[in-house]
This record gives structure tokens, sequence and C-alpha cells, in this order.
């Protein structure tokens, strides 16, 4: 899911028509759009996952032809569909002076705050004569970002006067964690799960008072939220 794979499914890339949607995890191209001037498709990796909390740069292979005196101006926007606040956008260029037929490698980016799940893409290619300008747009691709894996460790819970303290640490893929702790304590001898508190999670760590106090031998639950480019993750221990 990088640069380098793309790369190298861009040596056949030319060859491929897609008729069905694409499947999860491969390479998924355009059909070929064209005008008098300028024939050109993109294609890219549509299987993408947040390591960090940085933001992801997608690559994007276009293949062209073009007649001698011809500029290609691409213009790219990623959108997401459940919110239509997300439009990143990203250009590529082919002049005059570049190989009148060829590929080239540009980007587009996907940011934690956008969020993970289904993205399209979104290609208008403008062709520029000497005297005139033509373009066409191209059939959207859609493509996935998953959640970075999270992990909670060294969660403790420590009954105390006016409450129960509860601590741990949450990463999610290679970086800390971010969000909102949520607590649940269960009672010796009970089946539910009362919600007791919420705990920022600040550098991959949190710790604080919730205003419930059980018992030593009690459950608590912690479970990592609202973290836009992270997995939810729970961890259970006892109250000591």
């Amino acid at each position: 899911m990088n640069s380098i794979r793309l790369l190298a499914s861009g040596l056949v890339v030319g060859s491929l028509v897609l008729a069905a949607p694409p499947s999860y995890g491969e390479i998924v191209q355009t059909t070929p759009g064209a005008v008098s001037s300028v024939q050109l498709s993109v294609a890219i990796d549509n299987d993408w996952q947040f390591t960090d909390g940085e933001c992801l740069l997608v690559p994007v292979l276009a293949t062209y032809g073009r007649a001698d005196n011809t500029s290609i101006i691409g213009e790219l926007t990623v959108t997401k569909p459940s919110d239509p606040a997300v439009s990143n956008e990203g250009t590529f260029l082919v002049l005059p002076g570049d190989p009148v037929s060829g590929q080239v490698l540009d980007e587009v980016f996907v940011c934690p705050a956008d969020g993970t799940g289904e993205y399209r893409l979104s290609t208008i290619i403008r062709a520029i004569e000497p005297t005139s300008e033509q373009s066409f747009s191209l059939d959207p691709l859609t493509f996935w970002v998953r959640p970075a894996v999270s992990q909670m460790s060294d969660l403790v819970a420590t009954s105390m006067k006016g409450g129960t303290r509860v601590s741990g640490n949450v990463r999610a893929g290679d970086a800390d964690a971010r969000g909102v702790v949520e607590v649940r304590l269960q009672r010796p001898r009970t089946s539910r799960w009362v919600l007791a508190g919420r705990i920022p999670v600040e550098n991959g760590s949190f710790v604080g008072v919730v205003e419930r106090s059980v018992s030593p031998g009690s459950r608590v639950r912690a479970t990592l939220t609202q973290c836009s480019w992270c997995s939810r993750v729970s961890g259970v221990t006892r109250v000591s």
C-alpha cells in the first residue's frame, strides 16, 4: 500500500480496463478519457491505513498520450461520501517539453481529521493547445482508509475516597493515541456495566478519577473513543 506498489503496477496499467466496481485491496484504474489532443487515465491503490496521526499521502499514477503542442493540467479532488466537508485537492502537469506519452506520479492526501472509511477520487483533465482548450472528466475511483490498530496497556484502577482512580496507556499504530477514554464499572455479582466518566488521552496516556466509588474486586472497562484515525480498543481490570 505505497508508491512502490503503484509504480510496479504502472508497467501494465495502460492495458487495464475495469468493468466492475473496485474490490477491496487492489490497484484500480479509470477507463481512459480523451479529447482530440489528449488521452489519459489514472490509477490508485484502493487500500490505505493510518499508522500515526499524520496525513496519508496517496499516490496517483496518470498514464497519458498527447499531441506534441498540447499541455495537460490534471485536477484531482478527494471527497468523502459520508462527510461533504471533506474536499482535498491536488494538481499534476504535463508540459510541451515532456514526452508525448508516458506516466506521471502525483499524490493526494487524507488527514486524520478527515476520518476513516470510503473516499472517492475525481479527476478533471484540461488539454491546453496554443489556440484552444478542451476538458473532460474521468469516472471517480473509490478507495478506503482504515484506522490504525490501537492497543491499550498498563490499565490500573484503584478505589479511593470520593471515586475510582483509573490510568493506562494507549497506542495506535506507531504513535501515541489521542481521544477520550470512557470508563464503565461493574460491581461484583452483577452483570450491568455503568458509565462512570470520561478521561482525556494526552500523549498516549490517561489518568483521572471518576466520581463513583466501588469496592475492591469490581471490574473496570476503559474504551478509547473520539480518535478519528484510531481503531476502538478496550481494556478490563479489577479495582484494587
